[in-house]
């Protein structure tokens, strides 16, 4: 038994050297950082950059609203495209596939002199300047057009809705309605400047309860947060709004019609145009014994 504990002391121990010793850098000394610039468009919300090996593989991948940007590649051959984003935040061309070497440390200075384009300091930085192969000429009624900060989104969602109380059912009964519908217009920041992305939206929403049915306008602001290479985003929602009841509700007075609302709905872009939403709002109505639902919905829209 005794053997057989120091055995595995043993192996425990030559397990972990062996790891340090993988994990220790080969070359403590820091990478160059190559610099990548190019010529701006002030019609380009940002630029979307991407490197690849010779293998034709991304090795980076990255957006900026500036022109110029900076890496750290190990030596080698590589290529890269720029990609301008208008105000719509969707591709507007590229500049193609552009070749570049990234020279060993050793002999960064020759070699980047035979390189055209490319410059390296004393300090062992690089600054690899990029030229377009192509570059994209604004249209003469738009040359002078400065892009808007927002995003618009235009959707409709299937809206059915659940009571969670209903006061004495001045609003409506204690049962489900399955009939329901929402139309949305919203207005949203596209500038990375805070954690989320600000914005508004205008909801029309209808529903039916047996014979009678109701519009409801709904004014929200938003907090959006984009993930996942921008392709889906969480959206929250907070606002008030008005209910327009048909006349058999004429003893509803205007205050009780008035309501707050709040929402969480997850998106999803299909395409850079085309996107698919779900989501919930809890809605409270300000009747003379408080009446309350939730609103599931899952729906389609486009973005600009």
């Amino acid at each position: 038994m005794k053997i057989k504990t120091l055995s595995v002391k043993t192996l425990l121990i030559i397990f972990s050297l062996f790891c340090f010793v993988h994990i220790l850098p080969a070359n403590d000394s820091p990478r160059p950082i190559q610099r990548f610039s190019w010529a701006g468009d002030n019609n380009a919300l940002r630029y979307e950059v991407i490197i690849e090996n010779e293998a034709s593989r991304t090795v980076f991948k990255e957006f900026t609203s500036e022109p110029f940007i900076e890496a750290s590649l190990p030596p080698g051959n590589y290529r890269i495209q720029v990609i301008p984003h208008d105000f719509r935040n969707m591709p507007a061309g590229d500049t193609g596939w552009i070749a570049f070497n990234v020279p060993a440390r050793q002999a960064s200075e020759h070699t980047a002199s035979e390189e055209p384009g490319t410059k390296v300091s004393d300090s062992g930085q690089s600054d690899q300047t990029t030229k377009p192969e192509e570059t994209r000429t604004p249209d003469p009624d738009t040359r002078d057009y400065k892009p808007l900060p927002f995003n618009y989104y235009f959707s409709a969602a299937y809206m059915p809705f659940i009571p969670v109380y209903n006061g004495e059912g001045d609003i409506f009964g204690s049962k489900p309605s399955l009939a329901g519908a929402v139309f949305r217009f919203a207005m949203i920041s596209n500038k990375d400047l805070l954690i989320v992305n600000p914005g508004f939206d205008l909801a029309i929403s209808w529903f039916n309860v047996g014979d009678d049915n109701s519009i409801t306008i709904t004014l929200n602001l938003l907090a959006q947060k984009y993930h996942i290479s921008d392709k889906t985003a969480i959206t929250f929602r907070l606002g008030a709004g008005f209910i327009f009841l048909p006349e058999s509700y004429a003893t509803v007075s205007e205050a009780q019609r008035f309501h707050v609302n709040m929402g969480l709905s997850f998106l999803w872009l299909a395409s850079d145009l085309f996107f698919l939403e779900a989501g919930v709002d809890f809605t409270h109505y300000f009747t003379s014994y408080a009446s309350g639902c939730f609103r599931p919905w899952i729906g389609a829209g486009i973005r600009f």
